[in-house]
């Protein structure tokens, strides 16, 4: 809450979307920007110790730009932490074969979250290789691959257990560009 945040730290929301911005309860950002992550934000510039992005990157249409600018406005000791799904899992592959209404009802029901809360996902860029193509020029990158997509699959016990052995396998042989998910942590 903004009561319990420390003096002169400040919130920045940005999200492509201002409705998205305004769920947010009063007073979680001291400062809101509604932009394309992928544009460049001059006043952001060296403003940020701390890059929260949670499930937003597979969204995005052009992913090196925004990792770029995302450099751009973090300070020199700065951080970026990001979960985002992986383009190669199978939701992901699905989302990409299923017409859109399809794959958002489906996405709905396995989430269960309402379908107007089901953003379009290009996942450009989301998986292991292209990432670390992406963020080649950053000081230090961590990437940790995720194999948790079972999620998905909960409605229908025979697929979940077919899936389940997949995905076991795939992390037994840590093949990252199949993960599900993937934790990045990356510093100028």
């Amino acid at each position: 809450p903004a009561g319990g945040r420390p003096a002169g730290l400040r919130y920045i929301g940005f999200d492509v979307s201002a409705h998205e911005l305004e769920m947010a309860p009063p007073g979680s950002y001291d400062e809101a920007i509604v932009s394309d992550a992928a544009v460049p934000v001059p006043a952001l510039e060296g403003r940020c110790d701390l890059i929260v992005s949670w499930q937003v990157f597979e969204h995005l249409g052009d992913l090196p730009a925004t990792v770029a600018n995302l450099r751009r406005y973090l300070t020199p000791d700065g951080r970026l932490v990001a979960m985002l799904s992986g383009r190669f899992a199978a939701f992901a592959l699905a989302n990409a074969v299923l017409p859109t209404r399809v794959g958002n009802a489906v996405a709905s029901r396995a989430l269960g979250v309402p379908s107007e809360d089901v953003f379009p996902a290009h996942y450009h860029h989301c998986h292991a290789s292209a990432l670390r193509r992406a963020f080649r020029d950053w000081g230090r990158v961590e990437l940790v691959p995720f194999y948790r997509g079972a999620i998905y699959f909960r409605f229908a016990p025979p697929a979940l257990a077919a899936y389940l052995r997949y995905e076991n396998w795939a992390d037994r042989r840590r093949i990252e560009t199949l993960a599900t998910h993937y934790l990045l942590r990356a510093s100028p």
